[in-house]
């Protein structure tokens, strides 16, 4: 075979060679772009899927203390300023479980959303406007999925970091920046210029860059170790207004307006943005992690974190408009959705006239409860057995005229009352470190509520046992006295208690109204059921017997009882 011919053939079998391996490499590349677009168009639909499945859901999230901490910051920031005069205090707050109301009703996608709806049920609104701006938006979304899923694709990407403290770096940048600002600027520089000098002083500028970059990675280390929280925030900002950019950019009538408020607002943003995706790059590829020891040896992150914190220092107000904006949307879906899993609910109807119409009211917090209706005209006392439902009854008309007026929902079939700030005394605790008694604690619970009467907004004060702490006298007296004196004052008072001396007392200023019990051969019977007028019945005695004690003893309880009911005066054993 000539030589040329051999020549073209090793050359066309080469060039096959290279041609199939260009081949099989641009396949390879092309599947694993494919495979690459397949799972984020997948991982899309699951998500789209999942919010689908949640929304209506009962939430199933139980946070711990810390979680609750986190999430109330923004709340106690803003009542800090003290803007918010008649809010859910601590006391109300924690006498209501309202942990767990805010924990039954939180189906929010984002850390913001969440926060801003903790927030919310603790303002009592009394004016309305920002009620019906929440309602307006709720309904939309409840009634436009396909809008409502795009506004919480770009919500859930947002998602929650549950080691953030954004809030109090958006509140308060300045307190946040590094110590020794022109220190890493410094640092930078000498980095740059030791390398710079390499090319001019080879082994001198070898050992001074060696120097330098060892000093820079010492510096790092320890700086970050410090600051791995506030790089958060801001790697979570960074996401809140990319967060913020996609939601404006969506084609929604009905959300223009907070797209156009959003669009003003990112304005200054475009800076911050910038800075903040210099900080926190998370390592996927080798590239990046080249990145990571640039970062390293020229401490950019410390660099563009203290630029970053001038600008939002000097954009503090629209940085947490932003932060308002997306939290307002996702919050209000959260509760649309909230109002999906229930088995039913009503807006309430502010009136101007002081009676109450509470029909088929029940308590968010128990599945299956028992609903009661009541009107009311005047204030209340509550009286009726152990476990009959005085005290579920009193928690579940306080929290709902709190959700009337915060999330603009009430379960029950009507909700009609003027607005009132609510303000409870239930779930005293004496505080052994404080050297406080029970009643100690009791008196200033009760006085607290005192303190907080005005002429302008009305109060409902709800009492679970009032002054149980003391001896009857005393206790029937002094209760008595409280009752009568927030009878003059701009005040509803709603009364749990099991001395029935005081409905006789009071029964010129206080209805009454009771709950009771059927007892048989097999025990205690309850209806969980409201009616009108004082209890008549007492189980007390009853359910030492149903509960095992011995017969000598519920015999002599009753015998003595019955002595004191018919004297007036006890009895010596």
């Amino acid at each position: 075979m000539p030589i040329c011919l051999l020549c073209y053939n090793e050359f066309n079998s080469l060039w096959l060679g290279v041609a199939m391996k260009e081949y099989l490499l641009g396949a390879a590349l092309l599947l694993i772009v494919i495979g690459g677009v397949y799972s984020v168009i997948k991982n899309n639909r699951d998500l789209i899927r999942n919010l689908k499945q949640k929304y209506g859901a009962v939430p199933k999230a139980v946070y711990d203390r810390y979680t609750m901490d986190r999430i109330s910051l923004y709340w106690r920031v803003k009542s800090a300023e003290n803007t918010i005069p008649f809010a859910v205090d601590d006391t109300t707050w924690n006498d209501l479980d309202m942990d767990k109301v805010f924990m039954r009703i939180n189906n929010a996608a984002s850390s913001v959303g969440e926060e801003t709806l903790y927030c919310k049920l603790r303002e009592q609104e009394f004016q309305g406007n920002k009620l019906s701006e929440l309602e307006d938006t709720m309904q939309y979304f409840d009634h436009n999925e396909k809008e409502r899923l795009k506004v919480q694709f770009y919500l859930a990407k947002l998602g929650k970091e549950v080691s953030s403290n954004l809030i109090d770096f958006l509140f308060n940048p300045k307190d946040k920046k590094l110590k020794n600002p022109l220190l890493f600027p410094f640092l930078m520089s000498a980095a740059v210029v030791a390398l710079i000098s390499i090319l001019f002083f080879p082994v001198q500028g070898l050992v001074g860059s060696s120097l330098i970059l060892m000093l820079n990675i010492f510096v790092y280390y320890k700086t970050k170790a410090t600051l791995q929280a506030n790089f958060l925030s801001v790697h979570y900002f960074s996401a809140l207004l990319l967060c913020a950019k996609k939601i404006s950019n969506l084609k929604i009538s009905k959300l223009a307006s907070y797209a156009d408020k959003i669009k003003i607002l990112y304005g200054p943003m475009k800076k911050i943005s910038r800075l903040s995706g210099m900080i926190i790059s998370k390592p996927s590829s080798e590239l990046e992690f080249v990145f990571e020891y640039l970062k390293m040896f020229f401490l950019i992150d410390f660099v563009f974190y203290n630029f970053m914190l001038s600008a939002i220092q000097k954009h503090q107000q629209e940085c947490i408009e932003i932060y308002e904006t997306i939290g307002f949307l996702d919050m209000a879906i959260s509760i649309a959705s909230y109002r999906r899993s229930v088995e039913y609910y009503v807006l309430p109807e502010f009136i101007a006239s002081k009676e109450m119409d509470l029909q088929k009211l029940v308590h968010p917090l128990l599945a299956h409860a028992v609903s009661n209706s009541v009107v009311i005209k005047r204030s209340l006392l509550i009286t009726g057995s152990n476990a009959s439902g005085k005290s579920t009854f009193v928690k579940a008309a306080a929290i709902n005229m709190i959700l009337a007026q915060t999330i603009h929902t009430c379960l029950a079939e009507r909700f009609m009352f003027m607005p009132s700030f609510v303000v409870t005394s239930m779930a005293v605790k004496d505080d052994v470190e404080a050297g406080e008694s029970y009643y100690i604690a009791e008196i200033k619970s009760l006085k607290r509520i005192m303190d907080l009467l005005n002429e302008q907004i009305r109060c409902i004060a709800f009492v679970d046992e009032i002054l149980k702490g003391t001896n009857t006298i005393e206790r029937i007296a002094a209760s008595a006295s409280i009752l009568d004196f927030l009878k003059d004052e701009n005040c509803v008072a709603i009364v749990a208690t099991h001395d029935i001396e005081l409905t006789d007392i009071t029964n010129a200023y206080f209805d009454n109204f009771h709950f009771r019990e059927t007892i048989n051969d097999e025990g205690i019977v309850f209806d969980y059921t409201i009616y009108p007028g004082k209890a008549t019945t007492k189980n007390a005695i009853k359910l030492l017997s149903f509960t095992g004690y011995d017969k000598q003893i519920t015999d002599k309880a009753e015998e003595i009882a019955r002595d004191f009911e018919i004297n007036r005066i006890w009895k010596a054993l």
